[in-house]
């Protein structure tokens, strides 16, 4: 079912205002949005960095300054909770992130207008080349 199209100038001006506006908007949560992806797989190496010590080394260095007298105070990572706990929450927030995209990418099934019809013109040039 087709929208009805506006004969007057004025509404179709307005509609074309309203979708210029909904474009500038998509053109700048795609530029967020690749800004996020290059922080995100950075962000990544400091994860797998932490993992990494918490799992190998972080008690003996924990024991070691427990035993000079240092507090969870002035380092609160010698305390368990706070490493496992953030390590936690950022997996909780990546598979929520995933479930996110997941449900962006899946086809409405009450929409009749599919996006790969927009796109089927690119993967025929795709499978030419």
């Amino acid at each position: 079912m087709m929208t009805e199209f506006p004969s007057d100038l004025t509404t179709i001006r307005q509609m074309m205002g309203e979708m210029q506006e909904l474009l500038d908007q998509l053109e700048a949560e795609n530029a967020d949005l690749s800004r996020y992806i290059g922080a995100l797989q950075t962000q990544r190496e400091a994860v797998d960095r932490l993992t990494f010590f918490f799992e190998d080394s972080w008690l003996e260095y924990r024991d070691q300054m427990l035993a000079a007298g240092e507090s969870t105070e002035q380092y609160p990572l010698l305390a368990e909770d706070p490493i496992y706990n953030a390590l936690y929450q950022r997996d909780r927030l990546i598979r929520q992130l995933v479930g996110v995209c997941a449900d962006y990418l899946a086809p409405d099934p009450d929409d009749d207008d599919d996006l790969e019809d927009l796109f089927e013109d690119d993967e025929d040039e795709d499978d030419a080349e």
